[in-house]
């Protein structure tokens, strides 16, 4: 083989494992995912309820709901898809964000969509 040859390849070598070994280093496993933010958060209303969608986030194990009451109190629905339907007279505005379940159970939980005020 050239020297030329062999010495590319050594260099490739070199370089492909220092890279290697500063990710590795930089990278903790205990670092969260970052989960993307619950988009297209929309509402439709009938008679007694609201009904809330929004677009669903892959590999999310589900999602909550948090909901401001005209009284000043706040409920958290839990839900595995990507819609809830709500009292109509229990709520005055919501976000939603998503949430992946850690090999532990915990949840590590994405940022709220923007408040909508109902």
């Amino acid at each position: 083989m050239d020297k030329r040859l062999q010495r590319l390849i050594l260099l490739l070598v070199t370089i492909t494992l220092v890279i290697a070994t500063y990710a590795y280093s930089v990278f903790d496993s205990s670092d969260a995912p970052i989960l993307a933010q619950v988009r297209n958060v929309e509402m439709e209303t009938n008679e007694n309820s609201v009904i809330l969608t929004w677009e669903e986030i892959p590999y999310s194990d589900g999602y909550e709901v948090l909901c401001s009451t005209s009284n000043g109190g706040v409920s958290i629905f839990e839900v595995k898809s990507n819609a809830v339907t709500i009292e109509k007279d229990y709520i005055s505005s919501y976000k939603v964000r998503c949430y992946i379940l850690d090999s532990n159970g915990k949840k590590i939980m994405g940022q709220y969509s923007p408040e909508v005020v109902v």
